[in-house]
């Protein structure tokens, strides 16, 4: 009998449904932007079969003679690989802004069909509720016969299986409508990773002509000039190395008892405030520009003009020089062995045999010698040899 009491939900869950196609219009729509969608992803994999053979045709002049023409040929293809690396990025995030609009689709239809299934739900309840005031006897005593009483039964039977159906569905809804955020809060995180992406690759597009301009300005398109520009670079990082080991075991002694914090060269503080300065290569930077002429033996941290420039532990000034490579330069050597390299200054302010303290002001950034902007070129040589400074930079 108490199954009985639901038999005039019949009609309503009939009338409701449990399933079908919602909003239509928006369904349609949905299936425009998943095709865009489609043809994107065709376009990013013809992007990154271009973006494979430019870095093939890199790899094969990496392998040719030092040459003015090859060297500018490597640029020319880096400059186009990273060109459709930026088209590439930007593709991808039109690609997942696309599908963040369909899971949004999608979370609307979920939303509406989870609503109606709950209605539904929620007027069987009142029924019930209605049915079960009503007297149990007066209600079998008023069909014209028991095979209607029975046939009554079976419908009920058949209602309360679609209305279970109906309670399961919509806790389907819920979990997809929870998977669907899920994935938004994904994609999101997504989009904001590529829109980083396409900035530094956006800079480095900017650095890589910069640097094919510098080239060929600094060398008169000339390969003769070109040669000649190699040779003193070598000569200036030969220099470095032999003099940074002799003046050291000159001022070891002297060096550790300067030390008035007690930190020691092996924690250095960063030769710029950390709010200004940004990283844009690091060291042996596979993407340095300028890698075939020299290897990247420091970390290049992009200020603006005239910048402060510090000590990052006490020293002694080596010497402020001015060279092809560096532009203005200082080297100051410090206790443990350590010396650090300060290049591409606008001004110096310090002088040679100057001992300085921790914190003290070495020079301002600039753009002098082989840069292609104001930034700071600072290296950390051990025992003379060029070493990653960030494992000697304090971090906090």
């Amino acid at each position: 009998m108490r199954r009985f009491r639901s038999v005039l939900l019949f009609s309503l869950l009939a009338s409701v449904g449990l399933g079908g196609a919602v909003f239509a219009q928006s369904t349609e729509e949905i299936e425009v932007i998943q095709e865009t969608i489609t043809q994107k992803r065709k376009d990013l994999e013809r992007l990154g079969t271009q973006i494979d053979a430019l870095e093939n045709q890199v790899d094969v002049l990496n392998r040719k003679a030092r040459s003015l023409k090859t060297d500018t040929d490597i640029l020319a293809n880096r400059i186009a690989k990273t060109q459709l690396t930026v088209e590439k990025t930007q593709l991808e995030s039109e690609a997942v802004f696309d599908e963040i609009r369909v899971v949004d689709g999608e979370m609307v239809q979920l939303e509406a069909e989870r609503e109606k299934q709950r209605a539904a739900i929620r007027t069987s309840l009142r029924e019930i509720q209605r049915a079960d005031e009503r007297n149990q006897l007066a209600v079998l005593f008023t069909q014209k016969s028991f095979s209607e009483f029975y046939e009554n039964l079976r419908a009920f039977e058949e209602i309360n299986t679609r209305l279970k159906s109906a309670v399961e569905e919509t806790k389907t809804l819920q979990a997809a409508l929870q998977s669907a955020r899920g994935q938004k809060e994904n994609k999101l995180e997504d989009l904001r990773v590529l829109e980083e992406e396409l900035e530094a690759q956006k800079r480095r597009l900017a650095e890589e002509e910069s640097a094919k301009g510098v080239l060929l300005a600094r060398t008169r398109a000339s390969e003769a000039e070109f040669q000649e520009l190699v040779r003193a670079l070598e000569e200036e990082q030969a220099f470095i190395q032999s003099q940074v080991a002799a003046l050291q075991r000159d001022m070891e002694s002297r060096l550790r008892d300067d030390d008035e914090e007690g930190l020691g060269a092996s924690n250095l503080s960063w030769p710029i405030s950390r709010s200004i300065a940004r990283l844009t290569a690091t060291f042996n930077d596979p993407t340095y520009p300028f890698r075939r002429l020299w290897e990247h033996s420091g970390v290049d941290l992009a200020a603006p003009h005239g910048t402060p420039v510090y000590a990052p532990a006490p020293g002694y000034v080596a010497w402020t020089r001015t060279g092809k490579l560096y532009g203005n330069y200082v080297m100051i050597v410090h206790a443990d062995g350590i010396a650090t390299l300060y290049a591409h200054l606008s001004a110096f302010t310090v002088v040679p045999d100057q001992f300085i303290s921790r914190g003290e002001q070495v020079g301002r950034v600039g753009s002098t010698g082989f840069s292609t902007g104001p930034h700071l070129h600072f290296e950390v040589r051990k025992d003379g040899i060029p070493t990653n400074p960030l494992n000697y930079l304090i971090t906090e």
